[in-house]
């Protein structure tokens, strides 16, 4: 059953804005919006805010309005990864850090690195997450040290140094 609900914080020319549990949303007058999708892949509408139009993800409005979020988490998780499917039943609020491993877990999301070098420092190293983990958790010391720990992993101290301070793979947890 869809159930609707008002959007307090947007208003058409036509009255208020109104979002369903299943992720549409009604101007005024009642027509259901058309929307796009994003280059990411989320779905997007124009509403407008404060006489201006606002492009924005449908995913957010439904949470915002039928998903309290005491702890003000910034982050809305879709559980099945789908992007597209906005219903409350497949929406979450989380931090950054839960929804990039909720993506790594699940496949979604490319490596790291690469989204910003192009480069692939995991399979140039041939890195598995036990590595990634063991790097970035062995205590230094009693004869440990970082440039130890990329003699044993055959891999560039900076490349260390990056994992041990969550530049790269921080969703690998």
């Amino acid at each position: 059953m869809e159930y609707w609900k008002f959007i307090d914080s947007y208003k058409s020319r036509y009255g208020r804005y109104r979002v369903s549990n299943l992720g549409r949303v009604k101007n005024g007058h009642g027509t259901v919006l058309s929307h796009h999708m994003h280059k990411k892949g989320y779905v997007m509408i124009a509403m407008i805010k404060e006489g201006k139009e606002k492009r924005v993800q449908i995913h957010r409005i439904v949470a915002n309005a039928f998903i309290p979020n005491p702890d003000q988490l910034p982050q809305v998780n879709h559980i099945n990864g789908n992007k597209s499917d906005n219903r409350v039943s497949n929406l979450q609020w989380c931090t950054n850090a839960q929804n990039m491993a909720h993506a790594n877990l699940n496949g979604l999301r490319p490596n790291y690195k690469e989204i910003f070098t192009g480069k692939s420092v995991k399979g140039k190293y041939n890195l598995s997450n036990k590595q990634i983990i063991d790097i970035r958790n062995t205590k230094i010391g009693n004869g440990i040290s970082r440039v130890h720990i990329a003699a044993m992993h055959s891999i560039p101290l900076s490349i260390v140094k990056d994992i041990r301070g969550g530049r790269i793979y921080p969703y690998i947890i």
